[in-house]
């Protein structure tokens, strides 16, 4: 998939605004400057500064609760988990693959990406 701004190189980002898909500083900054993101031409307001809406878009019956996703912000045992570029690159790729449901079988044999997987139900609270 291309970066949807300069057309030119595989995309490696998303905005969290909008989701479109960028591939360098460069390119976020052409964007920002269009999207939902920047302030408000007629009361400068900033949306990214609002409370966020807390409800999800398209709940299921596997969405977890906002509140239990904050406990991966506060886990010190995570943070040091995600230190690893590895593993970063790892969840970086899945997070851009076209099929996510063959890079995700290929992420799962890997032993940091079980034990970060692990983790993350662990803190969820929605052990195995």
């Amino acid at each position: 998939m291309e970066c949807q701004i300069c057309n030119n190189n595989y995309f490696k980002y998303r905005c969290p605004i909008c989701q479109i898909k960028y591939c360098s500083v460069d390119c976020f900054c052409n964007h920002k400057g269009s999207c939902a993101i920047s302030e408000d031409v007629n009361t400068g307001a900033n949306p990214s500064k609002e409370k966020p809406n807390q409800e999800f878009q398209f709940p299921t019956e596997d969405t977890v609760p906002k509140e239990k996703l904050e406990k991966l912000a506060e886990s010190q045992k995570l943070k040091a988990l995600l230190s690893n570029p590895h593993l970063r690159d790892m969840l970086q790729a899945l997070g851009a693959a076209v099929n996510k449901e063959k890079a995700m079988q290929a992420a799962m044999l890997e032993p940091i990406f079980t034990e970060y997987a692990d983790m993350v139900l662990e803190i969820v609270g929605e052990k195995l």
